[in-house]
């Protein structure tokens, strides 16, 4: 054999020896891709049903074949929750949710954390993370996107499906999703989610103290509760909060044949004493009441839904459907809107703007100004020029003689000074040059009946040095999100944030040098002790705000439409009087008063330098956050309200382990009921319309009701005084868009018809009032965008109540009417 064969062939097989050994690490790698030991298994929402703009749940299932795993699970958005942001820049991700995560070989975990997002239909993919190396991977998406959201604990799997075959004002459809205790989140912040909660037939002391205790802050914040009980009474209603009951039960009671469920049966029914009102009644016996707690609203049948003759009845559909639109559209304890209100279905003002993330948009102009650094002190700087005058005089000139080296002197000024300037540069880097400074908005929602408050809280954090930020957030665990801090709120929000809500903290990731990133939190902590009501005298509203918490409020601002009234200091234990004239607010012309209460860039001076500049800008922030967005409310409605800012801090954070100088401007929100009309004029948008029943096209707009084929029916009741009684009555229509959607004016034919293409003519509105003393429908021709009196028998003399009902037929255009109250003189 010739040698240099030889030679070719070692070569040969030490190249394949080589190649062997290397592939060797990739073995089990490949291995382990073909089948992964850890399997993860996604699904979002309840039941695969989610709701935008509202925390959802992540449901995550993970089954280990391999060794014992320690790492952690990352769950994110694929939303791309850019705003403003051209198509052809690269597009972050949403924020990174970090759970720690553990779990033995062999065994199978089921782990559950909540994200928001803005954007319909977005993916979430869910990244399980070991030794730096993600081990597994699962996107899951195409869940069901809910318009309306309805949660049922019951026995009945098919309790109150009838909600998902009705369809509410505006188009709206409800999806119904059955609920087991475990599905229940223990916040009432997560809880937002869903805009009715049913329970009925169903052991609710399997509920924790927390989940029970979840479901009353749910109501209160201006969430809606539906609640059974008749013969199951005891194993619905005795384990749930008193407050959330408007009947305490003390056994039950036979009626025969009642007439709302058109049965010959006899129904058992729930009996005791009252704290609601009954808005349904066989005879004497109440069927449907509904009690207010806070913003929200609890409606409990003394029936039970699930049982005969309620569950095959043909008038429960109906029934239900007015339980929707009483405790949505019409719900109008604190916020919720009425006719022509803000929002679609019955959450606060300050939550129908999207979420937490969307709201944040408005509070960006504020949180970006960032106040100067204070002057360094005084005391310190006069200590180091006298220091540095002593030594570089007299004492080195004393220190240099003595030694008889004075022509040292030439060395030692230079090193002094030197030294010094470095001194003083190193102590400013210290006390003000890595100082992380940053803004915080806090407005804290104080509901009445509820010894809890719902608080949202954002932050701006501003940072002296480029690099990675961690922010701990004290109390019970909030929800966090980030928001957007550049291009006015319309850029990226969440790429490069990661969140760890079990430890209450978050990452601000690759942080630039004096730039800002801001987040909110969510949640819900002990209320404020602020209290006050009001009441009508002489047409205006007046009542005492009394402050029996602990803080100290700088100043105060009562609004009542685009009436308001500053107040001044109010410590622990003061009371401030209010008097002030409810009207409403202007859509057209200038902006509303209550916004330029305090000085601020859009309705102010041009820029917010001073401190009560500043001050300002945050204050008229939080004011339009209150008052539903930038340009405010559109419609007349008065919904009065006491502002009460603190400098306090309602929520302390550290950064980096250290608590940063933040600027705070805080605010406890108290909704102001009127308690009581004894005299004077009822202003327009005092007493508004409340939707109780709705059935076809009805279409709410930003001011009105817009009908084609539908009815509608409303109530509209003022608390008169005892003895009080309403001279000159009259419903006001105020529909200030009237004229920019009504239809252009058509030409008439020679009998006066319209002429319309297809021979279809616009919709026409017919109004009624019910007659308290006929107990009858009676026609009544209602004027829109103006004042129709009221007939004989249409006010109820025992309650103030006064009910109309709209119905339009079907035509090219529907037939509108604006927002209506009721009106009149008190005497």
């Amino acid at each position: 054999m010739p040698a240099h064969q030889g030679v070719s062939r070692r070569a040969r097989l030490a190249l394949a020896i080589g190649l062997a050994v290397l592939a060797v690490p990739l073995l089990p790698a490949a291995g382990h891709a073909a089948s992964p030991a850890l399997a993860l298994a996604v699904h979002l929402g309840y039941h695969d049903v989610i709701k935008t703009g509202q925390w959802m749940p992540v449901a995550i299932d993970v089954q280990n074949a391999g060794p014992d795993f320690r790492g952690t699970i990352e769950v994110q958005l694929q939303d791309n929750p850019s705003r403003g942001i051209p198509p052809n820049y690269v597009q972050p991700q949403g924020a990174v949710y970090q759970l720690d995560f553990t779990l033995p070989a062999g065994a199978s975990k089921h782990v559950r954390t909540y994200v928001v997002s803005d954007v319909p239909g977005s993916p979430v993919t869910v990244r399980l993370v070991g030794d730096g190396r993600v081990l597994a991977t699962q996107t899951a998406s195409g869940a069901t996107t809910a318009n309306l959201l309805v949660g049922v604990l019951s026995d009945d799997p098919t309790a109150f499906d009838e909600f998902g075959a009705l369809r509410f004002p505006a188009g709206n459809t409800a999806q119904v999703v059955h609920l087991n205790a475990g599905d229940l989140a223990g916040s009432a912040v997560l809880l937002r989610a869903f805009d009715l909660i049913a329970i009925d037939d169903f052991a609710s002391d399997s509920l924790t103290a927390t989940q029970r205790s979840a479901i009353e802050g749910y109501v209160a914040m201006g969430g809606s509760l539906l609640l059974g009980s008749g013969s199951s009474w005891r194993k619905t209603l005795t384990a749930l909060p008193a407050a959330l009951l408007p009947m305490r039960v003390s056994g039950t009671v036979t009626r025969p044949e009642p007439a709302a469920f058109g049965s010959s049966l006899g129904v058992e029914l729930a009996a005791g004493t009252s704290s609601g009102a009954a808005w349904l009644r066989d005879g004497a016996q109440p069927l449907v009441l509904e009690r207010a707690l806070g913003s929200g609203l609890v409606t409990m049948a003394t029936f039970d839904w699930t049982q005969e003759p309620a569950a095959s009845s043909s008038g429960t559909r109906a029934l239900l459907r007015q339980v929707g639109v009483r405790s949505g559209f019409g719900n109008q304890s604190g916020s919720a809107p009425g006719i022509g209100g803000g929002g679609t279905f019955w959450l606060p003002i300050a939550v129908q703007s999207g979420s937490v993330t969307q709201r944040g948009n408005l509070f960006i102009q504020a949180l970006s100004n960032i106040p100067a650094l204070d002057l360094p002190s005084l005391r310190l700087t006069g200590l180091l020029v006298l220091l540095y005058v002593l030594l570089i005089g007299p004492l080195n000139y004393l220190i240099l003689r003595r030694l008889g080296r004075r022509e040292l002197a030439w060395v030692t000024v230079p090193v002094i000074a030197v030294v010094f300037a470095a001194g003083a540069y190193g102590i400013a880097l210290g006390t003000k040059g890595r100082s992380v400074q940053g803004t915080q908005i806090g407005i804290v929602h104080v509901m009445s009946g509820w010894d809890q408050a719902y608080q949202e809280t954002y932050t701006g954090i501003f940072a002296p040095t480029r690099g990675d930020y961690t922010i701990t957030v004290a109390g019970s665990s909030p929800a966090i999100a980030p928001i957007a801090t550049v291009y006015g709120g319309m850029g990226p929000i969440g790429g490069s944030t990661r969140v760890r809500p079990e430890h209450a903290q978050l990452d601000l990731l690759g942080v630039t040098a004096f730039t800002l990133r801001g987040f909110a939190t969510e949640s819900t902590v002990a209320a404020p002790r602020l209290t006050g009501s009001l009441s009508l005298r002489n047409g205006r509203l007046s009542g005492v705000i009394h402050n029996a918490s602990t803080l100290t409020f700088t100043d105060a601002v009562v609004i009542a439409g685009d009436g308001y009234q500053t107040l001044g200091e109010l410590k622990p234990g003061a009371d401030q009087a209010v008097d002030v004239l409810a009207q409403p607010i202007s859509v057209f012309g200038a902006p509303p008063a209550i916004f330029r209460v305090y000085p601020n860039t859009m309705y102010g001076p041009p820029a917010a330098a001073t401190v009560s500049q500043r001050e300002g800008e945050e204050r008229t922030a939080v004011i339009q956050d209150l008052l539903n967005g930038i340009n405010g409310p559109v419609t007349p409605r008065i919904a009065p309200m006491v502002i009460a800012w603190t400098h306090d801090p309602v929520e302390a954070i550290q950064v980096n382990g250290v608590t940063p100088r933040l600027q705070m401007e805080n605010a406890v929100v108290l909704p102001l009921a009127i308690t009581e009309v004894a005299s004077g004029a009822l202003a327009a948008g005092l007493v508004p319309a409340r939707l109780v029943d709705a059935s076809g096209d009805v279409q709410i707009g930003p001011s009105g009701v817009f009908l084609n084929g539908g009815t509608a029916t409303y109530e509209l009741t003022a608390p008169l005084k005892a003895g009080a009684r309403i001279v000159g009555a009259a419903i006001t229509s105020a529909n200030p868009y009237g004229l920019k959607f009504a239809p252009v004016a058509q030409p008439l034919t020679p009998g006066g018809s319209p002429v319309t293409s297809g021979g279809t003519q616009p919709a026409t509105l017919t109004s009624e009032l019910w007659n308290w003393q006929t107990g009858a429908w009676m026609p009544y021709a209602l004027k829109d965008n103006a004042t129709t009196a009221l007939p004989d028998g249409a006010l109820d003399p025992s309650t103030g109540t006064v009910r109309v009902r709209l119905t339009g037929t079907t035509g090219s255009v529907p037939a509108q009417m604006g927002a209506m109250s009721l009106t009149g003189s008190v005497q």
